[in-house]
């Protein structure tokens, strides 16, 4: 028979092990989580595609510049719009 201090060293041992499980459950399914909310609808693949993909698809590539584009121009109007002194 093991004795008291080695049954506590074991059950101790054996809770901090499921405690770890959890932990590393539950990092999972943040992640997942994430994922889901930063990709919003895309699909899976589509967040995956590799640079040389991008390169050979036309309709990908224009779409990500006119993105970019637009994303730069919002940013300088915001800023503008923040500098520019009010009226009132």
């Amino acid at each position: 028979m093991l004795s008291d201090g080695k049954k506590m060293n074991k059950k101790q041992h054996d809770s901090d092990f499921t405690e770890q499980q959890e932990a590393q459950r539950i990092l999972q399914q943040v992640e997942r989580d994430s994922q889901s909310i930063i990709l919003g609808g895309l699909p899976s693949h589509a967040a995956q595609r590799s640079d040389d993909e991008v390169k050979n698809d036309a309709l990908e590539l224009w779409g990500r510049r006119i993105g970019r584009s637009l994303a730069v121009a919002f940013a300088v109007l915001i800023v503008i719009w923040f500098l520019m002194p009010s009226g009132g």
